[in-house]
């Protein structure tokens, strides 16, 4: 059961050129008494305004990881508890805007 409460504050991402984010899980964060239900990510930029800045969420098995598309007002929504990175920035900057719903634990 999600048993979601509420959301936290929005999150407003930059990433220029070289700058990326490894592989992360986003449902523990250690400055909030919450836990983490659901990453929202969405996407501000045209994608012809930069290269790279892929954005994977790994699902394991032999495939590994999917590359999400990223159109300009795409929203990416997964579970906070899956792998996933965005890969570094080679031209241009990538805008997002990201946030999450929060709760007390899974049960």
């Amino acid at each position: 059961m999600l048993d979601i409460s509420g959301f936290e504050p929005f999150q407003y991402t930059v990433y220029k050129e070289n700058e990326y984010y490894d592989w992360h899980m986003d449902a523990f964060d250690m400055y909030s008494n919450v836990e983490r239900k659901m990453s929202i990510s969405l996407v501000l930029s045209d994608p012809s305004t930069y290269e790279g800045g892929e954005f994977e969420i790994w699902m394991g098995g032999k495939d590994g990881f999917v590359t999400v598309p990223r159109e300009k007002g795409d929203v990416i929504i997964f579970p906070a508890f899956c792998m996933h990175r965005v890969r570094p920035i080679t031209k241009g900057k990538r805008n997002c805007l990201v946030f999450w719903t929060g709760g007390r634990p899974f049960r």
